[in-house]
């Protein structure tokens, strides 16, 4: 949704091709955590929208009983996450990239990632409205999952 310049048009064209109670899984970057400053700073998203906004997009188009869902770092994320910030700042001294490339082509070792993403580092987690997401702010969930169904017809 957030790489779409018109996304009504695409939401209302899933919304008419769904079978009577069909659902849609959507997703999209929580605005409060991405871009809590009002700037999208990703190169390609159009718009990042908080969760009231995503939930008014899809009810807009007749989505109903929308179950909201975040994906968010685990403690073991966060420490992940911390400790992979900190490596690569040592990793930017000029010192410490020409001893990775000595240990590269002169030794013949190469050096790989020190902390990477793991699938315990992320949870999924199911919140009551989006309200609850949206007072968070950026301690929310960094991604905003969306359960929408059609009505019957």
């Amino acid at each position: 949704i957030e790489h779409l310049q018109n996304p009504d048009l695409f939401i209302a064209n899933c919304h008419e091709i769904l079978n009577a109670r069909g659902i849609m899984i959507s997703s999209t970057p929580n605005a409060n955590v991405t871009s809590p400053d009002g700037i999208v700073h990703w190169e390609f998203h159009e718009k990042e929208y908080s969760a009231k906004e995503y939930v008014e997009l899809l009810a807009k188009h007749g989505f109903v009983n929308i179950k909201l869902y975040g994906q968010q770092y685990t403690k073991t994320g966060k420490l992940r996450l911390e400790m992979a910030a900190y490596f690569n700042a040592i990793n930017s001294n000029p010192f410490v990239r020409l001893g990775r490339w000595f240990q590269k082509y002169v030794r013949g070792r190469d050096v790989k990632y020190i902390v990477k993403e793991e699938h315990g580092d992320f949870e999924i987690i199911q919140y009551n409205d989006a309200g609850e997401i949206d007072r968070l702010k950026e301690k929310g969930p960094f991604v905003i999952i969306a359960i929408g169904q059609k009505a019957d017809s």
